[in-house]
């Protein structure tokens, strides 16, 4: 069943079927031919680089991203867990570090770290607030070795440098991480310093979706015309477009789905 079920999933996206995680969004309005859209918050993962570095290949950020939520294997990551609260009901004890700010009806703990049993020391969050007679938690992020496999999403989001020479030369690929990472700080962080974790905040897009190729020409004709139907509708255009490619290279050119999305207020 497992090869079957794979083969199926294998052939479905030779045919355009998009099996992973895309964004949510609300269509704010339906034009001549385009959509502008909202998408809510989202974190992404991206590197920016110039395509020399990989042979001229200006999609040759993929391989860095991949890397990063483990599509080839091992992640290039390292998970940040929580660690388990530590609490305190009344009558226990809990050896703190000073100093220790007190106000009338609370205490605030601002110190670090606490010494466990073993010697180990575990940085503590500050500050932690507690009232007389509520249990007092803490908590300490702890960095794991193995890495978190992530999820792979659709789109792959590309865009220019945008102004200056060298900028113009450099390309960013994006890859938007699934929806239960809220904050960057949810994310694993990437062991590739190339790979910046950032969180995007609501955007405004307007959207034409095309299939086939998206070779450089096809996409200056679309942006081309995107650009005209949204000033012509009263759209002010605040930055440059993006390209948003849902499927993989074996997906035939006439099933793929990709967009030319433009920034606009």
């Amino acid at each position: 069943m497992g090869n079957v079920f794979g083969k199926s999933y294998i052939i479905g996206m030779v045919f355009g079927k998009i099996v992973v995680e895309t964004p949510k969004y609300t269509v704010a309005k339906s034009g001549d031919g385009y959509e502008v859209r909202e998408y809510p918050p989202a974190v992404s993962a991206e590197v920016t680089y110039d395509p020399s570095e990989f042979k001229g290949d200006k999609d040759g950020g993929f391989q860095v991203l991949a890397k990063y939520i483990g599509v080839f294997g091992k992640p290039e990551n390292q998970k940040i867990a929580m660690t388990s609260p530590v609490t305190s009901t009344e009558g226990e004890k809990i050896a703190m570090t000073s100093p220790v700010i007190t106000k009338e009806g609370e205490k605030i703990a601002m110190t670090s770290p606490v010494i466990t049993k073993e010697g180990e020391k575990i940085a503590m969050t500050s500050p932690v607030i507690t009232k007389e007679g509520e249990k007092i938690a803490m908590t300490s992020p702890v960095i794991t070795k193995e890495g978190e496999k992530i999820a792979m999403t659709s789109p792959v989001v590309t865009k220019g440098g945008g102004g200056g020479e060298k900028k113009k030369k450099t390309v960013t690929m994006q890859f938007l991480l699934p929806e239960m990472y809220k904050r960057a700080e949810d994310a694993p962080r990437p062991t590739d310093e190339r790979v910046v974790i950032r969180e995007e905040g609501g955007r405004k897009y307007g959207v034409v979706t095309f299939s086939g190729s998206a070779g450089e020409s096809v996409v200056s004709e679309k942006v081309k015309k995107l650009r005209s139907d949204l000033e012509r509708d009263g759209f002010k255009i605040v930055g440059e477009f993006v390209l948003a490619r849902y499927n993989p290279p074996w997906t035939l050119p006439p099933f793929r789905t990709n967009e030319v999305m433009i920034p606009v207020e």
